[in-house]
Formats: C-alpha cells, sequence, structure tokens
C-alpha cells in the first residue's frame, strides 16, 4: 500500500478484492483519529454519496486517483481472466491443483486462487523464474490468451494456463504429489 497524505484523492472499494466493481474517488480528510486508531476518513467526491464524510479502514483505498486508469485496466483483464475460469469451480480437476500448487516451494511462488469468483486464477509472482523452473518457455506463456502481467509485476493466468501448469508441477514434484495424495487417501479411510 502506498503512502497516504491528507488532501489526496484515491480509489475507494468497499471490498478491495471485488473485482469488476466499480470504484469511487475520495479524498483524505484525515489518517487516524482519537477513535479510530488505523481508519481513514474520506469524503466522497462524486455520485450519490458527493459530500459524503466517512471512516473506512485504508485497505479499501486501493490506489491514488492518478493511477486509476491503470488499476481499472488491470480490474478489467483480471475479471475476464475470472470470467474464464469459472466453469472449474467444485470441480475434482481445481482441487487436484490445490493439492499440486500447495507442495511448491516456496510458498509466494505461485498462488492458487480459492475465492468463488476467481477460483482457477493462478498468480505467479516471477513468471521467468517459474518458467525456468518448470522448463517452460516464458514467452509463450506471455502468450496464452487472457494471461497479463499487472502493474505490480504479478502474473495472473486464467484456468487453462493453470491447469498447463498444474500438470508440469505435477511431473516435476511427482513423488510429493503421489505422498500428499496417499496421505490424504490414508485420512479420509
Amino acid at each position: 500500500m502506498a503512502f497516504m497524505e491528507a488532501d489526496e484523492q484515491w480509489a475507494y472499494r468497499p471490498s478491495p478484492k471485488a473485482i469488476g466493481m466499480p470504484v469511487h474517488r475520495v479524498e483524505i480528510v484525515r489518517i487516524g483519529g482519537p477513535r479510530r486508531y488505523g481508519d481513514v476518513h474520506v469524503r466522497f467526491l462524486d455520485g450519490e454519496e458527493a459530500g459524503v464524510q466517512e471512516w473506512v479502514n485504508p485497505g479499501t483505498l486501493v490506489v491514488p486517483w492518478s493511477q486509476v486508469s491503470v488499476f481499472r485496466a488491470d480490474d478489467e483483464r483480471e475479471a475476464a481472466a475470472a470470467e474464464a475460469s469459472c466453469v472449474v469451480r467444485g470441480s475434482t480437476e481445481l482441487e487436484a491443483a490445490r493439492i499440486v500448487f500447495g507442495l511448491v516451494k516456496p510458498k509466494n511462488r505461485v498462488r492458487l486462487r480459492r475465492g468463488k469468483a476467481d477460483a482457477g486464477v493462478l498468480e505467479i509472482k516471477d513468471l521467468e523464474g517459474t518458467a525456468a523452473w518448470l522448463e517452460l518457455d516464458a514467452q509463450e506463456l506471455r502468450a496464452a490468451p487472457l494471461l497479463f502481467e499487472d502493474r505490480d509485476g504479478r502474473c495472473i493466468a486464467p484456468w487453462p494456463v493453470t491447469q498447463r501448469l498444474a500438470r508440469r508441477v505435477a511431473e516435476k514434484l511427482a513423488d510429493d504429489v503421489l505422498e500428499e495424495v496417499a496421505r490424504r487417501h490414508e485420512v479420509l479411510a
């Protein structure tokens, strides 16, 4: 999160991770206060709420307003990746991918999203490094439909790419995957 100061304008979203939901322009009135430690006092600048002042969690201030167009572009691409991945919700393939990606070290290399809205979407922290580890061509991965690198450098991949990488990780970590599946089977038996 960027540093905030009074009088700055920011993009506010009540649920910051609600992909595709609108953002509202607010001005920071005050940061913290005697009763609201950590919260930010904002004034809404547009829409039906224009002029209203409210205390909000700083996490709901998603980007400085000067960066809102880039944020919205990333948000639209993320929504498209989530839409393309929604077919996998509740499937055994998704559960298998969760097992496989749960074994990847270091843990922050890849993250399979678990939310209902974005199930099947994969975040890759370092596409070049991950592709090299999996012995895949990073440029070929970048060419996949709906895959993109966001403003923070994270690679966001829709289900078809997630599925391909899960298979490759399962090949690379076959012994670990089989051991984990056997352990889970034992627990269920």
